[in-house]
């Protein structure tokens, strides 16, 4: 009985230690969502933040997903192009984003 006591507690201990991470992370999670500055459904880095466009709740994943597809247009030097085909397109998650922005990375799509 009393090993059963002492997993109990080392369980309860356990429980509240990822309580508060949770909690830390979450909130970090949120104030970085909340200064994103979101343009034609994608996040801007803060040098552009004078284009504007909402989301409603944008979520840390989104959040981190945009910022990667984003990358990929920088490096590539192909943001208004990726944007504009998304855009354009219509794409609404993030499956048709990706897929729209990498067809702005084809060969022949862009000027070089």
């Amino acid at each position: 009985m009393r090993g059963r006591i002492e997993s109990a507690e080392r369980h309860e201990r356990e429980s509240g230690w990822h309580r508060t991470r949770t909690a830390v992370i979450k909130g970090h999670g949120e104030r970085r969502a909340q200064g994103a500055s979101i343009v034609l459904g994608e996040v801007l880095s803060e040098g552009n933040a004078f284009l504007k466009d909402t989301l409603a709740e944008p979520g840390l994943v989104a959040v981190d997903s945009s910022v990667v597809r984003g990358r990929l247009l920088l490096s590539n030097d192909v943001v208004a192009l990726g944007l504009d085909v998304a855009n354009t397109a219509g794409a609404t998650n993030t499956i048709e984003k990706l897929v729209l922005h990498r067809l702005a990375l084809v060969p022949g799509n862009r000027n070089s």
